[in-house]
């Protein structure tokens, strides 16, 4: 039965042909000078954010219906009941889905959340057993994700309250909501599903889909679960730039659809031709006559329906996708060697960082390998490359006379995946018949090297599109210049998806020789650029101006000489990726200040340090500590010279104190520790042990400056205490018992 199912689906699913069926063709309509489209400007709406909120219920004898709208007074869609409620709310509890709908002729954008349940204890004047009702947010800016959020906590604590006639709730969500999303930004727009979770579930095919939406083909993504359908829906088209913006006005997203139309972005998509439902109702079959659409639905009649005739089914229920196209015709959107290698490389880190709570709605905002924003930047940036090598070709074939009369280029087999993988897309060995009749042929195969990202069938159809020919008519003239095979040095104003706009030289595509970009935060760069990083001489300043470095750089690293101001930091000297490095000088507001050698950031080799309390230190560094001979003088007069080990005495050394008292010995993790000498200002010398600081008082030996000599134990001020022997000049010795220098006299000397 299913593989009658999928021959039927078959039967008819077949590409639109394209206008250009091999080479010589493809080349000579980039050739072709074309006009400018003119972009009607879709006038910004007096409305605020949010259109209305609307209550939808389903009742027994009429269907779905509009219970209650908030502003009154405003247009609603005749489908809007059909789409609110889905096809399976029988089976969810509560869910969510997002739609679109037009009204007033202006698209809106469509936050479902609905709740079915059972009849009890509810003043509801209906005959079923459950309640199936929905809170629908209709906006005019399309920030899915944050209206869903906000939704879901409102349309729970509705049907907490029980009473369905009280609406002050739907008051406070349309306020809520209108001073909500005027404070949203770009990355807004992606918040409520995942990449992540599409490129995690089903690999390689993603680039499949990607591709079938660029020629605009018939694409049906079925789920049993709303919320589910919508996310994939999104997260799919999130993977074309500016394509979430779709056709809302707003200053929110001004700057970044600015940044895009320096590569003729975002392409036009949706047209008279391609249609987009992000969920499709029974009720919208007529839609499906369209060349081509992208659908999310919950409903399996409308998957198996004749009008359908699918090109693609994403089933993410069985986690697979059918390619219902001919073998023929399915070739044109397999991946070549450089897709896989694009993909290979987003598969890898998804998985390597994927978490098995993960799911469709995503939720981080941050930007790192593997992250949502990584995945959508990569497919971005995959897009604008190969249009910029469409326009860089299409730079030199206008105009270019050689390309008139030559005959028609015969068609080729695509290479296999082993020459793909050998990098053979080059001109065949087996030579074309008209080669020998006409040289300039080879031409035509060195200007593949161009379009080597994409296979040449799936560029045959994607040139018969209607958003690939406005695209050709829309783009700026300094496109090319962007390719990375261009070969001459432009100066253009470039514009960035994340705000940053670059003024400055550009070759092959990126930024060369001198260059200035602003970041999006204020932040600026001023200098030399090579191969798309900070190289050369050049000053990078903060929008506050806390933070200057001028100097150096090595591949987008601070490296070389430099100075930089850090918040009052300063300093000046060597550097090596970005630390401090080689000789400098540093100073910082507190008055600390070093002199000396550095290495990876840390004082490091001989230098010279003073804090902000006095204390002046001169030797040796490591790790940034006092590290080998060193000589410290302290701001209390005290000096220490000797060995230090990791910012303490350790080892041989010798301490003087302001007030002529010498301690020399050994110094163990900045404490006196083993045998040590003590010499005191009235110059006799004391010998003695200590430990971990601590003196060993029981056994002193004071050597006197008339030549005496103690040897016992002695008091905190190292004089004779307890019992000792003082030897005489004379040769005499006294062994008695002291108190604090003084001899006790026993009743034996009387």
């Amino acid at each position: 039965m299913k593989s009658k199912l999928k021959t039927l689906l078959r039967k008819g699913n077949i590409l639109a042909p394209p206008d250009v069926t091999n080479l010589k063709e493809f080349l000579n309509k980039l050739s072709e000078q074309v006009s400018p489209s003119s972009v009607s400007h879709i006038e910004a709406s007096s409305e605020g954010p949010v259109h209305s909120i609307i209550l939808i219920g389903f009742h027994h004898k009429k269907g779905s219906i509009v219970e209650y709208k908030y502003p009154s007074e405003k247009e609603e869609s005749d489908l809007l009941p059909y789409l609110a409620l889905p096809d399976c709310i029988h089976n969810e509890s509560s869910d969510f889905l997002y739609f679109l709908v037009q009204i007033g002729g202006k698209l809106k954008y469509c936050v479902s959340c609905f709740r079915q349940v059972p009849n009890e204890n509810i003043s509801a004047d209906m005959s079923r057993n459950y309640v199936q009702k929905a809170l629908v947010a209709i906006s005019n800016l399309p920030f899915f994700g944050i209206i869903s959020s906000r939704m879901q906590a409102t349309t729970h604590a509705y049907f907490e309250q029980k009473n369905f006639e009280n609406t002050e709730i739907i008051t406070d969500i349309y306020n809520s909501l209108t001073s909500g999303l005027e404070s949203c930004g770009v990355s807004d727009l992606y918040v409520g599903f995942s990449a992540r979770k599409l490129i995690h579930m089903f690999k390689e095919k993603v680039m499949m889909l990607w591709k079938l939406v660029l020629l605009e083909g018939r694409i049906v993504i079925y789920s049993k679960k709303p919320s589910q359908l919508s996310s994939a829906v999104f997260a799919l088209l999130s993977l074309f730039p500016g394509q979430l913006c779709f056709d809302a006005d707003s200053k929110i997203y001004e700057k970044y659809l600015k940044s895009l139309k320096m590569y003729g972005l975002p392409l036009e998509l949706f047209n008279e031709n391609f249609v987009v439902h992000p969920y499709f109702s029974i009720f919208q079959l007529d839609a499906l006559e369209k060349p081509g659409y992208l659908i999310g639905c919950t409903n399996q009649m409308i998957v198996e329906h004749p009008k359908t005739q699918a090109h693609a089914v994403l089933n993410i229920e069985e986690n697979k996708l059918d390619i219902l196209l001919p073998k023929k015709s399915a070739k044109c959107i397999k991946l070549n060697s450089h897709d896989k290698t694009f993909m290979k490389s987003i598969i890898k880190k998804v998985d390597e960082t994927w978490n098995e709570n993960e799911d469709w709605f995503g939720s981080d905002t941050l930007v790192w390998a593997g992250s949502d924003d990584f995945i959508r930047s990569e497919f971005h940036m995959y897009l604008k490359n190969n249009l910029a090598n469409i326009a860089l070709l299409r730079e030199k074939l206008i105009g270019d006379s050689d390309l008139k009369d030559i005959p028609s280029l015969p068609d080729f087999d695509e290479p296999s995946e082993c020459e793909a993988n050998a990098n053979i897309l080059k001109k065949p060995k087996k030579k074309s018949k008209y080669q020998n009749l006409d040289p300039r042929l080879n031409k035509l195969w060195k200007f593949k090297k161009y379009m080597k990202s994409f296979r040449m069938s799936f560029l045959y159809r994607w040139s018969s599109t209607y958003n690939f020919n406005q695209w050709m008519k829309n783009y700026p003239s300094f496109l090319a210049s962007l390719s990375s095979f261009s070969n001459y040095t432009a100066r253009i104003k470039i514009s960035y998806e994340n705000g940053d706009v670059y003024t400055g030289s550009v070759l092959s595509g990126k930024k060369e020789d001198h260059g200035i970009l602003e970041e999006s935060n204020g932040n600026r760069y001023e200098g030399h650029w090579i191969s798309d990083q900070r190289s050369g001489m050049g000053t990078y300043t903060t929008q506050d101006n806390q933070y200057v470095y001028d100097g150096e750089w090595l591949d987008d690293e601070k490296s070389g000489n430099g100075r930089e101001i850090d918040h009052g930091v300063q300093y000046s000297g060597g550097f090596s990726k970005n630390l401090y490095n080689g000789y400098g000088v540093y100073i910082d507001p507190e008055g600390n200040m070093y002199d000396g050698d550095w290495l990876g950031g840390k004082k490091s080799g001989v230098g010279h340090f003073k804090n902000s309390i006095g204390d002046s230190y001169s030797g040796e560094f490591c790790e940034g500590e006092f590290h080998g001979q060193g000589q410290i003088t302290f701001a209390n007069g005290d000096v220490y010279v000797g060995m230090w080990k990791l910012g303490k005495q350790h080892g041989i050394g010798e301490l003087i104190t302001k007030g002529q008292e010498s301690f020399r010995g050994e110094f163990y993790e900045g404490k006196l520790h083993g045998r040590i000498s003590i010499t005191k200002k009235n110059g006799c010398r004391v010998d003695c042990n200590y430990f971990e600081g601590e003196m060993n008082k029981g056994s002193v030996e004071i050597y006197y400056d008339d030549g005496r000599v103690y040897q016992g134990s002695v008091d905190e001020e190292l004089k004779p205490h307890g019992k000792g022997v003082m030897h005489m000049p004379s040769g005499i010795f006294v062994a008695a018992d002291w108190e604090h220098g003084d001899r006790l006299i026993s009743s034996n000397d009387l």
